[in-house]
């Protein structure tokens, strides 16, 4: 095809024409859905926004990239996510230690006020 494109095919099987910057390594099977985006191996944008769509369609809407929690507004409610229970399940905890959650970021800005 020459220097200034390539020809890839995607995962439903269709061959694309490329540009080679456009085109990126993937990140291995076992880190897909990685609760911090910061564990991927590959820190592009098109890998952070395929970590935060697979975990979305498992409806884990929190994604972590370091201390920053990126959230996808599912437009449905998920009771469980804001229960008191789930509050002190968080309470004290390190961000990190847990799954992703908006309550371990308002404790880690509580504890460091």
């Amino acid at each position: 095809m020459g220097q200034d494109g390539r020809i890839i095919t995607n995962k439903k099987g269709v061959e694309i024409k490329s540009k080679p910057s456009a085109v990126y390594p993937i990140n291995p099977p076992s880190q897909a859905g990685a609760p911090d985006n910061t564990r991927l191996m590959f820190l592009h944008d098109p890998h952070l926004l395929e970590n935060i769509r697979y975990r979305f369609l498992q409806n884990d809407i929190y994604t972590y990239t370091a201390h920053i929690l990126i959230v996808l507004n599912p437009y449905k409610y998920f009771p469980e996510l804001y229960s008191n229970e789930m509050l002190l399940k968080y309470r004290g905890r390190p961000i990190g230690t847990l799954p992703p959650h908006v309550f371990a970021i308002a404790d880690r800005a509580y504890r460091s006020m």
